[in-house]
């Protein structure tokens, strides 16, 4: 794979974005507590997912930087702490979603004008991927409730 400088921003937006797409994930369904923590366990195994994409250096990039942030995760609230900096920012979950909708298109920006094609497609597989993931780590309805059903990411 080609190799490229990418600015900082661009390393942050690539780095928090699986993260918060998993998570966003995670809080918009309708998980029993069980589930929930089901699928932010998938979120904290993010790095396991991204074994079968290879030497891809977007995701390369994204996997070394994310030890830079810390993560507090509730039903109710994500909070995240920028290691080194006293900055949290505190994320209900409808503020969750809409940040990470705008992360989403402004990696879609990124990939799209500075990133290798082959790079960029992969990077994409591997967000969806970890959506994916989350959405089947646990079933709606209770932990023993019947008519149980699996999540979806779509």
């Amino acid at each position: 794979m080609p190799s490229f400088e990418l600015s900082p921003e661009t390393r942050n937006t690539l780095t928090v974005l699986p993260f918060l797409v998993g998570l966003s994930v995670a809080m918009a369904g309708r998980s029993d507590i069980v589930g929930f923590l089901e699928e932010v366990r998938v979120v904290e195994h993010i790095p396991e997912l991204a074994e079968e994409f290879g030497d891809n250096p977007l995701i390369a990039a994204a996997l070394t930087d994310r030890d830079h942030y810390s993560l507090t995760i509730t039903p109710q609230m994500v909070i995240i702490k920028e290691r080194g900096d006293d900055i949290k920012h505190r994320y209900t979950p409808d503020r969750l979603l809409r940040h990470t909708l705008d992360l989403c298109v402004e990696a879609r920006t990124i990939l799209s004008r500075q990133a290798d094609p082959i790079a960029a497609a992969g990077y994409r597989q591997w967000v969806l991927k970890v959506a994916h993931s989350v959405a089947d780590a646990a079933h709606e309805g209770g932990l023993f409730g019947p008519g149980r059903k699996r999540e979806t990411a779509n």
